[in-house]
């Protein structure tokens, strides 16, 4: 018996060495920076990024495969902690965006060509007829947006659109790529003057299905004394007013022009992104398949 355990206590020996041993051989070695920008970075994994979670583009940042400032919700001071890191000395500081919708007709007033009872989900609505709305370019008011956001900025409002809170939005831009109608985008924060609608039909095809449709007429690029405004023409025949932020002076001529009442004037968004709570899961993508945001 003591025979037994001593040639067991001997074998146990023996292949412990030897594990040691190969854990040693075949170690993988990993830049230290990694962890270290790991922990600078939001931990958000929100996938805004382009990498699949933090952790993979703080690889790519000490691999040089992904620019400092690649992370879009982390805070300005975080891109020269990485900076330092990795002996940069120029830090590129971007202006902050965030979310705006290009739709200001309430879905509660505007006209349907059925009344949409399936799931909440504006991918599936797009699949029946471009969705109940009249207009092939308006909001379905399914909240799909609203799942999608990691950081919780959005929510559906009782007209039917949705509300985007920039005290919360990090402008990661998940909302916009997620929207099949394409009616969110990413503006620059300090922009105060914005283009509610995403029509691209020609003026009278525009004006039947809303009545804030946007038409064309260009009577707010005629109106801009500073020509902050061009026209930008799509195939479907029709053209929208498109804003250069760094021209625009927010004086509002072109709001009170506007017979269709599509161009709105609001508050900039004042302040440095919010920041994350790492202690918070947002989710990856937050595609809302699991349903754990």
């Amino acid at each position: 018996m003591i025979e037994a355990v001593g040639v067991l206590a001997l074998m146990g020996g023996v292949f412990g060495a030897v594990l040691a041993v190969a854990a040693k051989k075949f170690e993988i070695q990993v830049d230290e920076r990694i962890p270290t920008i790991l922990a600078i970075l939001p931990g958000a994994n929100c996938g805004a990024c382009g990498y699949p979670g933090c952790a993979a583009l703080a690889e790519a940042i000490v691999e040089n495969s992904a620019p400092i400032n690649a992370c879009v919700v982390a805070q300005p001071h975080a891109y020269s902690l990485i900076a330092n890191i990795m002996s940069d000395v120029a830090v590129p500081v971007a202006a902050r965006k965030v979310a705006q919708l290009k739709c200001c007709q309430p879905l509660t007033e505007a006209s349907k060509l059925y009344e949409y009872q399936g799931v909440a989900d504006c991918h599936l609505a797009v699949t029946m007829f471009n969705g109940s709305r009249l207009c092939n370019y308006g909001c379905f008011g399914l909240g799909s947006c609203a799942k999608a956001c990691p950081f919780h900025a959005i929510t559906i409002g009782t007209d039917g659109l949705p509300k985007i809170d920039h005290a919360l939005c990090t402008g990661c831009g998940v909302c916009v790529n997620d929207c099949p109608q394409f009616i969110l985008a990413l503006e620059n924060a300090s922009q105060e003057v914005h283009i509610r609608c995403n029509n691209l039909d020609r003026g009278k095809a525009a004006m039947d299905v809303c009545p804030q449709a946007c038409i064309s007429c260009s009577l707010c690029v005629k109106a801009c004394p500073e020509q902050a405004i061009s026209m930008t023409a799509y195939k479907n025949g029709g053209s929208l007013p498109k804003i250069d932020g760094v021209k625009c002076v927010q004086c509002g001529l072109c709001v009170e022009k506007c017979p269709r009442k599509c161009i709105f004037i609001c508050p900039p968004v004042n302040g440095a992104p919010p920041t994350v709570d790492q202690n918070k899961s947002t989710g990856c993508a937050a595609c809302g398949l699991c349903g754990e945001h």
